[in-house]
């Protein structure tokens, strides 16, 4: 949710930058656009209720538990972090929205209401909140698919953010030839997984 001036936000803790996990899938997702002076309050309480997370500026403030910032392994069973991910990522993409408006809290917000009430004021028809839930959604492949998360799984067990950092896109892809390998583009290179009928994957990378 996008919050201008008519929100107030209660015993929000220290802002704090993104995790490596979370990077992971900002990177996915957005690549280099993302900048390091986004702050995330964990622990905030809303004056009005009923939001999990409002995004004032490069600020979000949520009610999660920060120990929702890092993922376990296996990430396919890590139901907490999956959402909390989503949930950034639809903040983030308001971020986003503030910096395309060049930093204007006042031009963002009267665009934001045009759109509220364009919509016939229904929250999920706003184009501000259809590009937010879009883009939550284009990293489900990373991060629920059953063969998708050992991407992370093993970029964590395997120190790969040292040798490759971080992923370029947001879906991995096979081979026709190879239908039980998968590839994913890295920074610095490429990550393979080989798996079996039962989707347990082996993987390896490559750099360069």
């Amino acid at each position: 949710m996008f919050a201008d001036l008519g929100f107030l936000v209660l015993n929000a803790g220290n802002g704090e930058e993104t995790t490596a996990d979370q990077d992971f899938f900002i990177s996915a997702l957005y690549g280099t656009s993302h900048d390091d002076d986004v702050q995330v309050y964990y622990g905030a309480n809303f004056a009005f209720g009923g939001a999990a997370a409002v995004t004032y500026g490069n600020r979000i403030y949520t009610s999660l538990h920060r120990s929702s910032r890092l993922a376990s392994n296996p990430l396919r069973r890590d139901r907490v972090f999956q959402q909390s991910t989503k949930l950034l990522l639809h903040e983030l993409t308001h971020v986003m929205q503030y910096k395309a408006f060049n930093g204007s809290h006042s031009a963002l917000g009267w665009a934001y209401i045009k759109g509220y009430c364009n919509a016939g004021f229904d929250y999920f028809r706003n184009p501000f909140e259809m590009e937010a839930f879009q883009k939550q959604e284009q990293v489900n492949k990373l991060l629920e698919d059953e063969v998708g998360t050992q991407f992370m799984d093993n970029w964590k067990s395997n120190f790969w953010a040292t040798t490759l950092g971080l992923p370029t896109r947001t879906e991995y892809v096979w081979s026709p030839n190879e239908p039980s390998r998968y590839f994913l583009p890295f920074q610095s290179g490429s990550a393979t997984l080989d798996c079996n009928p039962t989707s347990e994957c082996v993987g390896t990378s490559k750099v360069g």
